[in-house]
């Protein structure tokens, strides 16, 4: 029997051409060596960990913990009987302010929707 000691385990070859479709896969092709792509900041946030950029809701949330004397968000769940992710993306900007919210705000506290939308700061 013949021993394999000698031989590669496997053949790997780089040609120029494979080397051309690397760089036009990452989208390196036709740019000078060692310049890097623009991108704008924003892209380079995956778009989970993104902020909106219009309504900010903490003073809302804020007020409406003051006003039903509850101590943190995790209590503001319970009573509203939503899931403490979500209340945590809306603080963060990370959802919007939704319509069902408003209405559970309303239904659970008595403050009218336009005052609660009020609370909302641009």
């Amino acid at each position: 029997m013949q021993s394999r000691a000698n031989e590669p385990s496997s053949i790997y070859l780089w040609s120029p051409i494979m080397e051309h479709q690397a760089q036009t896969w990452n989208g390196t092709a036709n740019r000078p060596q060692g310049q890097q792509e623009d991108k704008p900041a924003e892209a380079s946030i995956p778009p989970n960990r993104r902020r909106l950029p219009w309504l900010k809701p903490h003073p809302l949330l804020d007020f409406i913990l003051s006003r039903m004397n509850l101590p943190n968000d995790a209590a503001l769940c319970r009573r509203l009987e939503v899931k403490p992710y979500y209340i945590s993306k809306v603080r963060n900007r990370r959802e919007r302010v939704s319509a069902e919210l408003l209405i559970a705000l309303h239904e659970e506290t008595g403050i009218s929707i336009r005052e609660l939308k009020s609370h909302l700061e641009v």
